[in-house]
């Protein structure tokens, strides 16, 4: 049976996201890397009290567990690279999307969400692990969005994709007829260096060796 994989190489990072009402009407792009319309609001929350708090509590946290999710939250900063601030501020100036919020007229989402859910003709607004944490409200550790983010930033998650795995392997999400003639399950969804390594075909021990930079990589 045919299959279709949704791979994006190298866009967890430059992925363009999307802040739309039902996926019909653009309200704003989020480009990634040089979008600077939240420079002010990343400034602020990295030197607001709750992100000193939240550094100090998870090292206290970690000293004590020596959990290395309290670990990473004791250097966690903003930056401007993540969609979250933009997300955040396009939820604060936009006023058609805060009057649709409240309706659940708007959906935001990643490339392969935008791609999925055309291609499903709406019937699913879903994500994959490798998408969702290039956002930066999705938290690896528990697998899901990450509650913290979501409270600190007042981003209801009613607006957000459902996260799956990368390989989902099921059969009821599927490309409509009317697209390609014939309906195909869409059983995987990939992004970034993971999807380039596969297609390169690099699934050995030893086919690839990554470097820190996605952009510096030697296969």
């Amino acid at each position: 049976m045919a299959a279709m994989y949704i791979a994006t190489p190298f866009l967890g990072s430059l992925t363009t996201y999307k802040a739309v009402e039902t996926f019909t009407s653009f309200y704003y792009n989020l480009i990634v890397w040089n979008d600077l319309r939240a420079k002010e609001l990343v400034e602020e929350y990295n030197e607001s009290w709750c992100l000193w708090i939240l550094n100090k509590a998870c090292k206290l946290l970690y000293q004590v567990t020596r959990q290395k999710r309290f670990l990473a939250g004791s250097v966690i900063k903003f930056m401007n690279a993540q969609v979250s601030l933009r997300l955040l501020w396009i939820l604060t100036h936009c006023q058609p999307v805060r009057d649709n919020v409240s309706k659940r007229n708007v959906l935001f989402g990643t490339l392969d969400t935008w791609l999925i859910y055309k291609l499903t003709n709406g019937a699913h607004h879903i994500t994959d692990v490798s998408h969702a944490s290039s956002t930066g409200l999705y938290d690896p550790f528990t697998l899901g969005w990450a509650q913290w983010a979501l409270s600190l930033f007042r981003i209801p998650v009613s607006i957000l994709p459902k996260v799956l795995a990368t390989w989902h392997g099921r059969e009821d999400i599927r490309v409509d007829s009317e697209h390609l003639g014939r309906e195909i399950p869409i059983r995987a969804s990939i992004t970034d260096q993971s999807a380039s390594m596969y297609g390169l075909s690099c699934v050995k021990k030893g086919d690839i060796r990554t470097l820190l930079c996605p952009f510096v990589s030697d296969n």
